[in-house]
């Protein structure tokens, strides 16, 4: 029960970072700056700053977050714009169908 309760949690922080890990790489590839990303809700426990982008992890593993220049984004074209907000979800959308395939192509 409690290794099901850990592959839970793992799975989530993993989908969380990796719908994140989709933001942020479309926004550099858009030429967004993005100034922080982040692991985690609640008081900081660590941090460092590469590239000028601060990673932080906080107490609370129940969220992912990247921070981006709005204006910033404001300013590119509507097509990098959808890019840049649909990226996260692309990743998610992927996960779902790469655990879809391993799932069911275990079954044959």
């Amino acid at each position: 029960m409690y290794v099901s309760a850990i592959n839970l949690i793992l799975s989530f922080a993993g989908a969380l970072v990796l719908h994140e890990m989709g933001h942020f790489l479309a926004a550099r590839a858009c030429r967004v700056p993005v100034t922080q990303a982040g692991f985690g809700w609640g008081p900081k426990l660590f941090g460092f700053r590469v590239n000028g982008v601060d990673y932080q992890l906080h107490l609370l593993p129940l969220g992912a977050y990247i921070r981006m220049d709005m204006s910033g984004l404001q300013r590119r074209p509507l097509f990098q714009q959808l890019f840049v907000l649909l990226a996260g979800i692309a990743v998610n959308l992927i996960l779902g169908a790469i655990a879809w395939g391993t799932f069911f192509g275990t079954l044959n």
